[in-house]
């Protein structure tokens, strides 16, 4: 019984096919049947051999997609007729022996046994990112013969007359310049701390001086 029959039946209401069509039109399911609403939203005017000859046309192309994804293995097709069109049925190969699915299936090659090729920008090992990395630093620094340190080896080691000499070009270097330099230097340091403000002209004059002491 078609729709407008049903409605003229129920209500005595008087539906021309037009209407019929445009409800018919409106309830076809997105995205399969998008281009076809769009072809039959501007054909004027739209019969039902029109109608029906371009929902079988399309109907068809469905049909065989859904085929060639059945033969590659997806099941679309399958999974479509078995699930009545809302793609929640069973979907083939998934019972006892089946290739894909069930038990004993057998796994495609390469499937479950990839190789991770992620790097960690830590260790430079593969398989892992850095913050996962739980390798131990002797196990990829460098490891020193002199101090026993990681991250550099014996030639590169600053042996301890080497560091007191690096503490005296430093403290060297902050000596040979102008009293007017380290003032600057000393009050630059001073205004870093954050209750420098807080102080009056005679203690940010007291605490200068006391950094220029400490430093020279």
């Amino acid at each position: 019984m078609g729709m407008a029959n049903m409605m003229r039946q129920g209500g005595g209401a008087t539906v021309n096919d037009q209407f019929v069509f445009a409800r018919l039109i409106d309830s076809l399911p997105n995205p399969e049947y998008e281009v076809t609403k769009q072809t039959l939203s501007v054909v004027q005017p739209l019969t039902r051999d029109i109608l029906v000859q371009q929902l079988s046309t399309r109907f068809n192309l469905l049909t065989e997609e859904w085929r060639k994804e059945g033969e590659k293995g997806s099941g679309g097709e399958q999974a479509y007729i078995a699930g009545d069109g809302t793609g929640k049925g069973r979907q083939a190969g998934g019972g006892r022996g089946s290739k894909s699915n069930g038990r004993g299936s057998k796994k495609k090659a390469g499937t479950d046994d990839r190789v991770d090729h992620r790097r960690c920008f830590r260790c430079n090992h593969r398989g892992h990112r850095k913050p996962d990395c739980t390798t131990k630093e002797e196990d990829f620094l460098e490891q020193c013969d002199t101090c026993s340190g990681f991250g550099h080896n014996s030639e590169k080691c600053a042996t301890p007359t080497e560091e007191a000499c690096m503490a005296v070009v430093e403290h060297a270097n902050f000596a040979v310049v102008s009293f007017e330099e380290q003032y600057d230097r000393a009050e630059e340091l001073c205004k870093m701390d954050p209750s420098w403000e807080k102080l009056t002209e005679d203690e940010k004059e007291a605490k200068v001086q006391e950094v220029i002491t400490e430093s020279f």
